[in-house]
């Protein structure tokens, strides 16, 4: 039943924490949708300021868990959370009444390890040769804050908190929020085993006695609803029941329905699973296999299931939503070891793709969405990402790796299915490049003030240092589309759309011959950042350039300058390469693309460097990557991290407010490999290739473990020889697969 937006009688419109500083570190426990921000001892305190708290669907459903053991904080000694879907902290006690310092431990267990669940496990021991009284006190709340709320948006109007409900047993508490958009959200709150002595909606107080020794253990669970079209029965909102204070005096519960295998291994045992249906890379290098295996786990995290289909989220805990560009880059990553995220990334885009005209959202039929948030705010329109379309990039990424997966997978069916939604897109791409004159195009209107991968609003410049006037073509983005229309032509070719093939190459040709003409700085030697709307050159070096190696939309020669110009001292840093060379006039090594060294933005350009024959800078730069990692104390490259030289910083400089983990830069060690190992396959004939595979000296030896193909799957290793060669050897094969190896 539709509930009015008149104000309802008793309730207040529901506060929410302060303003968040997002530069604060957290620790992150997160599966599926689901994630959960910590204090860096793994605290989440009222008004902490820090946007601390449990998410779901771009929703704070929890924004306090703080626990105390004689009514003092705990004294932290140790917390962590590398495995990703748990988290384990260690304390000890303050004194309080007769009890000394020291003289209790807390440990405490958090797992996120199904969706919409999070077990927490709190292990007490007392360490006195006596007996102790010990008052445990878990307080708790939600205000059920929008993300954009959380980030310091200023709604006119809120939702209002419903009284919370309490079980007649006393072993649970609900907490609830009746949105603007008619959605009642609710975080529910339950202790098994020894349930608490007194619980109220904001606290479970736990009365212990401990003998000498003796060791406690205390669990809860919680989890979240979203329930549509509520009605309210009758008295709801008076409180009634939910308002009384339940006694238990340390009863224990036997809840059936939780009584599951414990939630770690539960969730080690999920990630195995996964594990298992991708290729597995091990190396010589024990620090590159370190960082493998943390970007196999922040992917595996970032991995949600939505009510559109399985995605990937960009980024906790801001972006922790489907963004178009950065799932396709994802996809094109990973895509050789991992074929099925990237069939879920194509899947779920194209049940989004733009189907009207909407100037708010930059909705167009055939166009690939940007950005999808689910919360209160996208959902009452109060932002227009709901979806937002506003990309220049992403309909052309779509497509690229559309056909890039079906080659790969020889999965002609798949490519059947999903024609229509590449030949929408064609035709939106199409429509573009005729009404824009022959390059995408955005303009200065929109959520975004830029619409390519570098969306800051201050990072397309002239060597002037001035902004570049609108509307915009930024290289990357022709780059792209010269590389869909190949490479989709040889899917409609298949497929029996002979015309539509000969069509886009035609389109192909001529776009190419216009780019090489219009972007090329000859004085330069690599492409302008982007053309201007008077058709001027945005003539600073960029790393921009770095994403055409490897497209074809230079020709050889050209491809190798660009490569070379990369490397040259104002562009690599020795940690990376930059954004935007040192020498030009608005640099910023702080600032965000205009300066800033990108992960993500280095494994693009290191996986073109290998297809035209750079190896030698490649491995220059995967070196600079991985020493980057391994100064890291998680060892995961970060998202970004400052643009200083190498020669006047031991460690790279962080950038404060990165997302951890990151979905490119969890991405950017698998494109690397991949780029090393030069990997292709013809589905047809049933081969691999191996073009111009290379290891670095440092890097003598790659074995990938269950690489699957087409209907085969094979064990490979990669040899660097004494005289610097590098050779391939199948060690097992399912199937017919064969190996073609060109040096």
């Amino acid at each position: 039943m539709y509930i009015s937006q008149e104000p309802l009688v008793g309730l207040t419109p529901a506060p929410i924490d302060q303003t968040t500083d997002q530069k604060q570190r957290r620790l992150v426990i997160k599966h599926n949708s689901q994630f959960m921000l910590l204090d860096l001892t793994g605290g989440m305190p009222a008004q902490n300021g820090a946007g601390l708290g449990l998410y779901i669907n771009d929703t704070r459903f929890l924004s306090r868990w703080e626990l105390t053991v004689g009514d003092a904080p705990l004294h932290y000694l140790i917390a962590g959370a590398d495995e990703g879907f748990a988290g384990t902290m260690t304390y000890s006690n303050k004194a309080f009444g007769d009890v000394p310092e020291t003289s209790i431990t807390i440990e405490r267990e958090i797992v996120v390890d199904a969706k919409e669940i999070v077990s927490e496990t709190i292990t007490i021991q007392n360490f006195l040769n006596r007996s102790m009284d010990v008052p445990v006190k878990l307080a708790f709340g939600a205000d059920f804050a929008d993300m954009f709320e959380v980030r310091g948006s200023k709604r006119q109007e809120r939702g209002y908190m419903l009284p919370s409900k309490l079980s007649r047993s006393g072993h649970a508490v609900t907490l609830r929020y009746l949105g603007r958009d008619n959605i009642l959200r609710q975080t529910r709150i339950a202790f098994t085993g020894m349930g608490p002595t007194e619980l109220t909606d904001s606290a479970a107080l736990f009365q212990l006695k401990l003998g000498p020794w003796e060791k406690v253990v205390l669990q809860a669970r919680v989890s979240t609803s979203e329930v549509a079209s509520v009605k309210l029965r009758t008295g709801e909102l008076a409180g009634g029941e939910g308002s009384r204070l339940v006694q238990n005096h340390g009863r224990r519960f036997d809840f059936a329905s939780l009584r599951t295998a414990k939630p770690l291994a539960r969730a080690r045992r999920a990630f195995d699973q996964w594990g298992m249906s991708n290729a597995r890379i091990t190396t010589s290098n024990a620090d590159f296999n370190r960082l493998l295996e943390r970007s196999y786990r922040d992917i595996y995290l970032l991995r949600q299931d939505t009510a559109h289909g399985a995605a990937v989220a960009a980024g906790v805990p801001w972006f922790a939503v489907p963004f178009g560009r950065d799932s396709l880059i994802a996809g094109l990553q990973t895509l050789p070891f991992m074929p099925q995220l990237t069939r879920n990334i194509l899947v779920f885009l194209a049940a989004n793709q733009g189907k009207i005209y909407d100037g708010e959202t930059c909705e167009k039929p055939g166009r690939i969405m940007h950005e999808l948030r689910p919360g209160e705010m996208a959902g009452l329109a109060e932002i227009p990402f709901r979806p937002y379309f506003g990309t220049v990039d992403a309909t052309q990424l779509w497509l690229m790796l559309y056909a890039r997966y079906v080659h790969w997978t020889g999965d002609l069916d798949f490519a059947r299915e999903h024609w229509p939604t590449a030949r929408n897109a064609l035709h939106y791409l199409e429509l573009e490049m005729r009404v824009k004159q022959g390059y995408l195009t955005y303009g200065s209107s929109g959520a975004l003030s830029n619409q390519g991968w570098k969306d800051s609003g201050n990072c397309i410049v002239y060597s002037t240092g001035e902004l570049a006037k609108a509307p915009i073509a930024v290289c990357e983005a022709q780059g792209y589309l010269y590389a869909a229309w190949r490479e989709v032509a040889v899917v409609a070719d298949k497929l029996g759309h002979g015309r539509t093939a000969v069509r886009l190459n035609s389109h192909a040709a001529e776009l190419k011959k216009k780019f090489n003409r219009d972007f090329w700085m000859p004085e330069h030697g690599t492409a302008a950042l982007a053309l201007d709307g008077d058709g001027r050159q945005c003539d600073v070096i960029a790393s921009n350039a770095g994403h055409l190696l490897g497209t074809g939309i230079l020709p050889p020669e050209r491809e190798k300058l660009v490569a070379a110009r990369l490397m040259k001292e104002d562009m690599f840093s020795g940690w990376g390469i930059r954004t935007l060379a040192d020498s030009a006039a608005a640099y910023q090594p702080l600032d965000y693309q205009v300066g800033a060294v990108w992960p993500h933005d280095n494994g693009m350009i290191v996986h073109g460097m290998c297809q035209v024959g750079e190896s030698a800078s490649a491995h220059k730069v995967i070196k600079a990557m991985l020493d980057v990692a391994v100064g890291q104390s998680d060892l995961r490259l970060p998202e970004l991290f400052a643009g200083f030289s190498r020669s006047s910083e031991k460690q790279p400089v962080p950038y404060q407010v990165a997302c951890v983990p990151q979905l490119w830069a969890a991405g950017c060690a698998f494109h690397m490999v991949a780029g090393l190992l030069g990997l292709s396959f013809e589905p047809q004939s049933q081969t691999l290739n191996v073009t111009k595979a290379s290891l670095p000296d440092w890097l003598p030896q790659i074995k990938v473990n269950g690489l699957k193909m087409g209907s085969s799957e094979v064990d490979l290793t990669f040899n660097r020889t004494a005289g610097g060669a590098t050779t391939v050897e199948i060690t097992r094969v399912r199937g017919s697969v064969r190996c073609l190896v060109e040096y």
